[in-house]
């Protein structure tokens, strides 16, 4: 018993505590209504109340964007629209820390471009509506989810290959849980039946970035 309050004890901490950056991913992203970005550490929690402040690295200011920061994240993991409110910050060094309710992290560096990174893919999920089927064959005209590192939250393109065939389908879905960011497509008929190779492209204005490393999924009838 002594043990089951000892959990709950450091639970307790660790979902308090002042927080703590570990890395950002990407390290590099570009600035609009558009790339999330994670910043993974502890004590990050929403009910941490955590707030992102960004500063130029050559002047010395502080951002007066708006960051979006979502609450479905976690307390290891945040994710940060970069930024908000038709806000853009100008391309260059940055660092930043966040401020929690009990406390400040270090600093951390941070690059904005013009041009949106490539995105990193971390998992795929068939038929999302249903509950996230990890190994599950996709079917025309279903859903696929890809969650992603660095994807842009409103023109992210989910890219299929198979052999020379090569189709963009824009996003249909952003979702975003304690999985990280998910972004959901249609499965194109035109890719017939057999293993399918998919990835992410991130876009911000007319700017694209280059396409992930690619996910398969089993493409079948309905």
């Amino acid at each position: 018993m002594k043990n089951f309050f000892a959990i709950l004890a450091l639970a307790a901490w660790t979902l308090s505590a002042q927080p703590v950056v570990m890395n950002v991913v990407p390290e590099t992203a570009a600035s609009g209504f558009g790339q999330l970005i994670t910043i993974q550490g502890s004590g990050l929690a929403p009910s941490n109340n955590p707030k992102l402040t960004m500063v130029n690295d050559a002047t010395g200011q502080a951002s007066t964007c708006p960051f979006t920061l979502n609450p479905a994240g976690t307390d290891h993991e945040m994710y940060v629209r970069l930024a908000s409110g038709g806000c853009i910050l100008a391309a260059g060094k940055y660092y930043g820390y966040v401020e929690g309710a009990n406390g400040t992290s270090e600093k951390f560096e941070f690059n904005v471009a013009a041009k949106p990174q490539r995105p990193i893919a971390r998992s795929l999920c068939v038929n999302m509506f249903n509950g996230c089927q990890a190994n599950a064959s996709a079917w025309h005209g279903g859903t696929i989810t890809v969650f992603g590192y660095g994807v842009d939250a409103t023109n992210a393109i989910v890219e299929f290959r198979k052999g020379n065939m090569v189709i963009q389908v824009a996003s249909t879905l952003v979702h975003i849980s304690a999985q990280g960011v998910g972004i959901g497509a249609i499965v194109p008929s035109a890719l017939g039946v057999g293993p399918v190779m998919v990835g992410l492209r991130s876009k911000v204005g007319t700017a694209q970035s280059t396409l992930s490393n690619l996910m398969k999924v089993q493409v079948e009838m309905p």
